[in-house]
C-alpha cells in the first residue's frame, strides 16, 4: 500500500486542529475574554497580531528544519506546544498573559503543525497527483471553517472559556502528537517506496523535462527568490487576502452580537 494518502490524512488533520483551535475559533473568544479581564477588544484581539508574528518570524527557520531534519519530530513538537499553551490560556489573569502565550507557545505550536510543514510532507510524497494530494489535505482548513465555529460557540456556552481552551489543549495532543508519531514519514524513499506510488524511477529530468517529476527537483536558491518579481508579487497577494480574512474571523461574531 502507498503511504502518500497516509500523509494526506495526517495532514488534513493537523491543518483542521491548528487553524481550526485557534484562527477559526479566535473571534468566538473575545467578548467572554475582554468582559471577565476587564479589557478593551482591541487588547484582547491583539493576540492574534502576535501570533501571525511569531509564524512569520519562524518561517524561515522552519523551511529549513523541515527540509532537514526530521517532519515527524517537528510537527510532534508542535502538538506538545499546543497541549501546553491551551492549559497555560487556561488559567491566564490578565491579557497580557494571553498575548504572550499567543506569540510564544501557541504561535510556535501552530507554526509546527500548520501549512508549511504540512504541504512539505504532501509534496515530498507526491509529483504527478500533488496538486490534488495538497488540494484533499487542505480540505482540513475548510472543514475546520464549518465544524469549528459551532462547536467553539457551544462550548463556551456549556463549560466557559478557559474548560474550551483546556479541553483544546488535551484534544491537541491526544489526536495530534500519537497520529504524527504512528504515521508521518518524511520521504517515500525511507520506506522503500517512490512518489505517487510508482514502481519503477522516473526517467533522468536532465534528459526529459518534459516529465512531470522533473517540476520536483527544481530548486531555487533563497537569495535568487528575494530578488524575483514574481515572488514578490505572489507574496504579497497572499498577504494582504490573509489581512483582510484575519480582521473578518477576530471581528465579524463581536459586531453580530453588538448589532
Amino acid at each position: 500500500m502507498f503511504h502518500g494518502w497516509r500523509m494526506v490524512g495526517v495532514t488534513f488533520v493537523t491543518l483542521f486542529v491548528s487553524v481550526g483551535f485557534v484562527f477559526y475559533s479566535y473571534g468566538l473568544f473575545v467578548l467572554s475574554l475582554a468582559r471577565e479581564l476587564g479589557q478593551s477588544r482591541f487588547l484582547t484581539s491583539l493576540g492574534v497580531s502576535f501570533m501571525n508574528g511569531a509564524i512569520a518570524f519562524l518561517a524561515p527557520w522552519l523551511g529549513r528544519a523541515v527540509d532537514t531534519m526530521s517532519i515527524r519530530n517537528v510537527m510532534m513538537t508542535g502538538g506538545i506546544m499546543m497541549f501546553v499553551g491551551f492549559v497555560m490560556a487556561s488559567q491566564i489573569t490578565a491579557i497580557w498573559q494571553f498575548i504572550f502565550l499567543l506569540g510564544t507557545v501557541l504561535g510556535g505550536g501552530v507554526a509546527l503543525i500548520g501549512q508549511l510543514p504540512s504541504s512539505t510532507l504532501v509534496s515530498n510524497w507526491f509529483v504527478r497527483r500533488r496538486g490534488m494530494a495538497l488540494g484533499i489535505a487542505t480540505m482540513g482548513v475548510s472543514a475546520s471553517g464549518v465544524a469549528m465555529p459551532p462547536l467553539t460557540t457551544w462550548l463556551i456556552s456549556s463549560f466557559g472559556w478557559r474548560q474550551t481552551f483546556l479541553m483544546y489543549g488535551v484534544l491537541s495532543a491526544a489526536i495530534v502528537v500519537p497520529l504524527v508519531w504512528l504515521t508521518v514519514v518524511n520521504r517515500p524513499e525511507d520506506v522503500g517506496q517512490l512518489p505517487d506510488g510508482d514502481t519503477e524511477p522516473p526517467p533522468d529530468p536532465q534528459g526529459d523535462t518534459s516529465h512531470p517529476h522533473a517540476l520536483g527537483l527544481t530548486r531555487l536558491t533563497a537569495t535568487s527568490m528575494l530578488l524575483n518579481r514574481d515572488f514578490w508579487g505572489i507574496g504579497m497577494s497572499v498577504a494582504l487576502c490573509f489581512f483582510a480574512m484575519s480582521a473578518v474571523l477576530v471581528h465579524t461574531v463581536p459586531m453580530s452580537v453588538d448589532r
